[in-house]
């Protein structure tokens, strides 16, 4: 009868290639996961931050207007913007990622006061998002 001989050779058997390659697979996973939530955190972030600025610039700027030229205006304006802030006249352009509408209500017919909405809508990956700003506007406030 022959004795069996145990014989041991280096290295890794397959299951334990394969459990390796396993792990580093959802470790893998996990961090581009992050790094894509943290891409997506930052998009939004960004949009927030620029119909902010949108917003309160545009507030900005009817305040320095007269009275004549807040008379002449008309109740509600609406535009199509970019993220710098230019114009776009068609809402369907890609450029165009920014809406911006301005609404004027006459606070007294005869005082010369008005309370002015800016909102800005925009489409962003959770969906259809907007932030708004106001402000009344009266005689003293006008240059």
């Amino acid at each position: 009868m022959r004795s069996s001989q145990i014989t041991h050779k280096n290295g890794f058997t397959l299951i334990e290639v394969l459990v390796c390659v396993v792990l580093i697979s959802i470790g893998c996973f996990a961090a581009f996961n992050a790094q894509f939530s943290a891409l997506k955190t930052k998009t939004v972030s960004d949009n927030v931050m620029v119909a902010a600025i949108l917003a309160n610039s545009e507030l900005e700027r009817l305040k320095t207007l007269s009275q004549n030229e807040i008379s002449r205006l008309k109740d509600t304006v609406e535009d199509n913007l970019d993220r710098f802030g230019l114009a776009h006249p068609d809402s369907e352009s890609s450029e165009a990622l920014f809406r911006r509408e301005i609404k004027l209500f006459r606070e007294s017919p005869t005082a010369f006061s008005y309370h002015v909405e800016v909102i800005v809508h925009w489409r962003d990956i959770g969906g259809e998002r907007s932030i708004g700003r106001s402000a009344i506007l009266t005689g003293s406030t006008f240059s």
